[in-house]
């Protein structure tokens, strides 16, 4: 990943997480999403809870 890339990711990551109201992951660019997912394996939740499915 570029380093462009990598910084545009890590500011929609924080305006998401700083965000007042809720904005739903859904239509975050696939790096953020791969992050994401990743985080929620390694504290072993599930995913398809996380997403409300």
């Amino acid at each position: 990943m570029g380093q462009h890339k990598t910084e545009s990711t890590a500011k929609e990551f924080e305006q998401l997480a700083m965000s007042k109201e809720f904005v739903s992951h859904n239509s975050s660019a696939v790096e953020l999403k791969g992050i994401l997912y990743c985080l929620l394996d390694y504290w072993s939740i599930d995913r398809k809870l996380f997403a409300g499915r």
